[in-house]
């Protein structure tokens, strides 16, 4: 889709003009990015965006909140974005500036304009639920041989009650055929979910269950990336505090995913999966489920996440932020 290109490519680009602070070394690191883009008719603008791959472990966090737990570029760039969204509170209410979002309201607090709307970028699956997904397999070298050698021996012996390839192409598409399995996420299912039966296959994971987000040796208390959206597609993007601020929660209106991703599971992660928890449903009236729609996107974030022969490059330990208001 020709919108989600265009939102990849503004994040993208606004991340290229910034200085190199934060930004991983050419060659030896990558990172995730995720960014805020306003749009206003046909005009789109970057308004936050941020990166980031770590995550602290239990032991590592810090009840005074001078350290930040959680540095997925999802959650460092939606911190922009609420800073972002607090500096345009503060403009419709001073004499000497003016939102470009916000109007006022009677009661005291703030609306969004209308005919605007935000989108959300991410250059990677989130981690968690989004993650897990059917995916085929090629079979081996030795695999590929037994079912070769099983066409030929069909040719030679057509009286056997089995499948007779009859052309070259059948037999080459017989060597290629493919065998199920899911890709993995190393976040763990939180206590109560449905836990990972770890069987061979698409057996491996359940899906659906809430998960905390995978670390590196010790587990984290961190839920996972697609467990946050899916909360903020329920109470609005702008968080608790905000939401004593405006009017109406705050909502996407499209998520663009990069990477290798499947809009299935997406869904599924990002709204599809509240359905079956029945007190949601019977509170509808109170909790409003937004579903934005969901699209892949083809633009590479020259920094993402290592593939084939990329996998020397490793993990950013630094996060950028950034956001755009005038001080």
């Amino acid at each position: 889709m020709e919108v989600a290109n265009t939102i990849s490519q503004l994040c993208l680009k606004k991340f290229d003009d910034l200085p190199k602070n934060g930004k991983p070394e050419e060659g030896k690191q990558w990172t995730a990015l995720a960014g805020f883009v306003k749009q206003c008719g046909d005009d789109y603008e970057v308004v936050a965006i941020g990166t980031g791959t770590t995550c602290l472990g239990e032991s590592q966090m810090r009840k005074d909140g001078l350290i930040l737990h959680d540095n997925h570029a999802e959650v460092i760039a939606r911190r922009s974005f609420i800073r972002y969204l607090y500096h345009e509170i503060l403009s419709t209410w001073q004499s000497t500036k003016t939102s470009t979002i916000f109007n006022k309201t009677n009661d005291g607090k703030c609306c969004l304009k209308s005919g605007g709307s935000f989108h959300f970028y991410t250059s990677n699956t989130p981690c968690g639920d989004a993650t897990i997904f059917p995916i085929s397999q090629p079979l081996n070298q030795t695999q590929s041989k037994g079912v070769k050698r099983k066409c030929e021996q069909v040719k030679l012996n057509p009286e056997k009650k089995v499948c007779i390839h009859e052309t070259a192409d059948e037999i080459e598409q017989a060597t290629t055929q493919t065998q199920s399995d899911i890709n993995r996420t190393g976040a763990k299912c939180v206590a109560g979910e449905n836990s990972d039966r770890h069987g061979k296959g698409i057996n491996y994971h359940c899906v659906g269950s809430l998960r905390t987000k995978p670390g590196r040796g010790e587990r984290t208390t961190s839920m996972s990336c697609s467990d946050k959206i899916l909360k903020w597609n329920l109470m609005g993007w702008q968080g608790h505090l905000l939401s004593l601020l405006v009017s109406e929660p705050i909502h996407m209106k499209y998520i663009i995913v990069g990477g290798v991703a499947d809009t299935v599971a997406l869904k599924r992660a990002f709204y599809g999966r509240i359905f079956k928890h029945e007190k949601f449903v019977s509170l509808e009236t109170k909790i409003n489920l937004h579903c934005p729609l969901i699209y892949k996107t083809d633009t590479e974030f020259r920094f993402g996440k290592p593939v084939f022969n990329k996998k020397h490059l490793k993990p950013c330990g630094s996060s950028l932020s950034w956001c755009k208001i005038e001080i």
